[in-house]
């Protein structure tokens, strides 16, 4: 009876653990830059620079951080990474492109002419819009800040609910961004 009853505890405990992976994706856009996001059409002009320069901030408060430039360039190339900002840690690696978190308008912009300014409706925020990064061992893919894929292409894609939420700032320890490197979250204490 024993037995019975820690299982049941068990289950029950870890009933929320298993929803959590059930969380539906989310639809959102994936761009280079914002004259990418412009050409595609789907978001104005004033949306798309909007949107870059949010997922910008979050970059600046959540690229992964590395003691060595060295150390960064093995996992994004040469010359794709930068100091970092106000003593966050030495290097961190340039933004590959950025997700953009809304719904598209609900009136159609095709007939702008291109370029997606006719400014039609609004686009409704379905989360914060994210920096995007491209490691040396998948430079495929467009990753998260906490190294989650997002996807290969511009434009629709579908993530996961995990990488919409705001990656925690870190100092990674060592190479391999690419390989889950590990992330230290008392970094700057």
């Amino acid at each position: 009876m024993k037995r019975s009853r820690t299982l049941r505890l068990v289950l029950i405990g870890s009933t929320p653990l298993m929803l959590a992976g059930c969380e539906p994706s989310r639809p959102g856009y994936l761009y280079r830059d914002p004259a990418s996001c412009i050409a595609a059409a789907v978001f104005d002009r004033s949306i798309c620079q909007h949107e870059f320069e949010l997922a910008r901030a979050t970059h600046l408060q959540s690229a992964p951080r590395y003691h060595w430039r060295g150390d960064c360039e093995t996992d994004f190339g040469a010359g794709r990474c930068e100091p970092a900002p106000d003593n966050t840690g030495p290097y961190m690696p340039l933004m590959a492109g950025y997700l953009v978190g809304r719904e598209p308008p609900r009136e159609e912009q095709s007939g702008s002419g291109g370029g997606g300014t006719s400014g039609g409706g609004s686009a409704r925020r379905t989360f914060a819009s994210q920096p995007l990064y491209r490691s040396l061992d998948d430079a495929q893919h467009f990753r998260s800040a906490d190294n989650l894929r997002v996807g290969s292409r511009e434009g629709l894609t579908h993530v996961d609910a995990d990488v919409t939420r705001s990656p925690a700032p870190g100092l990674v320890s060592r190479g391999g961004f690419g390989k889950s490197a590990a992330r230290l979250s008392s970094f700057g204490s």
